[in-house]
C-alpha cells in the first residue's frame, strides 16, 4: 500500500514592503490619506503611513521612504481620518507620556 504525501510550500513572506498608496506617491508624487504627520520643520515633513507602517520624508516636495514597514494585501487597509492633528496630538501626548513614566 503506498502512501501519496504533498508538500506545502510556505508562502514567502515579504518582510519589508509599502503599501499601494505609498508606492503611488513615492512615484508619482500623490499625496494620500493613510500619512500621519509627525514632524515638521522648514521644508521638511516626517510621515508615518498608518496602512504599512512605512516613515516618509518630505523635503522640497520630494518623497523618500525612510524605514519600509509591512504591508498584508490580505489585510484591508485602515480607514483613513481626516483630522490628522488630532492623531498627531494623540501620538505626542503619548509619547510624552511614555518618557516621563520612564524616566523616573
Amino acid at each position: 500500500m503506498q502512501t501519496e504525501t504533498t508538500v506545502v510550500q510556505p508562502e514567502a513572506i515579504d518582510m519589508e514592503s509599502t503599501c499601494p498608496s505609498c508606492e503611488l506617491l513615492i512615484s508619482q508624487q500623490r499625496h494620500h490619506p493613510y500619512l500621519v504627520n509627525i514632524s515638521t520643520l522648514q521644508d521638511s515633513q516626517l510621515y508615518k503611513c498608518r496602512c504599512c507602517n512605512s516613515y516618509l520624508h518630505c523635503y522640497l516636495q520630494q518623497w523618500e521612504i525612510i524605514s519600509i514597514g509591512y504591508y498584508d494585501e490580505r489585510q484591508s487597509p485602515l480607514t483613513p481620518s481626516t483630522d490628522s492633528k488630532n492623531r498627531t496630538m494623540s501620538f505626542a501626548n503619548s509619547l510624552a507620556l511614555h518618557l516621563a513614566t520612564n524616566s523616573r
